[in-house]
């Protein structure tokens, strides 16, 4: 006597839950994601615009430290009675120094040879 054989399971209706359960969890892990990284991005923002106010900030200092710098650098040029005109550049008072010293020298060169 054989023993009587179970019919199979009905397994279609075992893995539609299973899937429907899997959707849920990747649909809740998809979903916790989007808020992490929705926060992750307002916090970057935050910091890369107080960072930026403070650059700002740090560029307007320097920029009124470099305009007193020069008023002041106009007005002893002005008392020393030197070339305004030469206040922009440090090169261009390097090239007032060494014309004013190659005028010496030939100056020095030309009574020389008198």
């Amino acid at each position: 006597m054989t023993a009587p054989v179970a019919a199979p399971a009905d397994t279609t209706s075992s893995s539609a839950s299973d899937e429907g359960i899997l959707v849920g969890h990747v649909d809740a892990l998809e979903r916790a994601l989007a808020e992490a990284f929705r926060s992750h991005r307002y916090r970057v923002e935050e910091i890369l615009e107080d960072h930026m106010e403070a650059m700002l900030n740090s560029q307007t200092a320097h920029q009124q430290e470099l305009a007193k710098l020069r008023a002041e650098n106009a007005l002893l040029r002005e008392r020393l009675s030197l070339s305004p005109a030469a206040t922009q550049l440090p090169q261009a008072y390097m090239y007032e120094q060494t014309l004013a010293s190659i005028a010496k020298a030939g100056a020095k060169a030309k009574t020389a040879h008198n």
